[in-house]
């Protein structure tokens, strides 16, 4: 799929992700942050709790950076 110049793909958000950098953690999770909320929702039927679930799976990709595959 071709990009836009100067736009990043979420291949290159997660390869930024994995090497500390905050502006690629920032856009994923600005990104999916919203539809994994809702996707949550549909399984355990509270905003709030599908918001801490979502949070938490970020706060662990966050913490789990340095282990992610750089190469995908």
């Amino acid at each position: 799929m071709n990009t836009p110049a100067g736009t990043l793909t979420d291949k290159d958000l997660v390869r930024q992700m994995a090497d500390g950098q905050l502006n690629g953690y920032e856009q994923l999770f600005k990104k999916y942050y919203a539809p994994l909320c809702g996707f949550a929702m549909k399984y355990v039927r509270d905003q709030e709790a599908s918001q801490d679930i979502v949070q938490d799976v970020f706060f662990k990709l966050w913490n789990k950076r340095e282990n992610m595959n750089r190469d995908i």
